[in-house]
């Protein structure tokens, strides 16, 4: 409330979460790659509504890191997600970002 409106309108909002969940609390690459699409949905609307969506983009760049030192092909699902958790800042719809990002994880 401090900062100028002329300068508030150049900053850039960035959410600082914490530490990541444990990757426990949501399923995994492998997981999500075995889900049906409206599974994945209905995980897109719930993360949406309750606001978990960059949590679980964090969570998701973690399991897809530890899979990466294994020598999968993850580094395009990773890039797809760290763009997704930028997107996130700007207003921008949680659920059809987060149904996109899911959508990807099959393909």
């Amino acid at each position: 409330d401090d900062i100028p409106i002329t300068l508030a309108s150049r900053l850039e909002k960035v959410r600082l979460g914490g530490v990541a969940s444990p990757l426990g609390s949501y399923p995994g690459p492998k997981q999500l790659s075995a889900m049906s699409l409206q599974e994945k949905f209905t995980l897109a609307r719930t993360l949406a509504q309750q606001k978990q969506g960059g949590d679980f983009i964090d969570t998701l760049v973690l399991a897809l890191r530890d899979a990466l030192v294994y020598d999968e092909p993850t580094q395009r699902l990773i890039e797809e997600c760290l763009t997704a958790k930028r997107q996130l800042v700007y207003n921008i719809n949680e659920r059809l970002l987060l149904e996109n990002l899911l959508v990807k994880i099959s393909s």
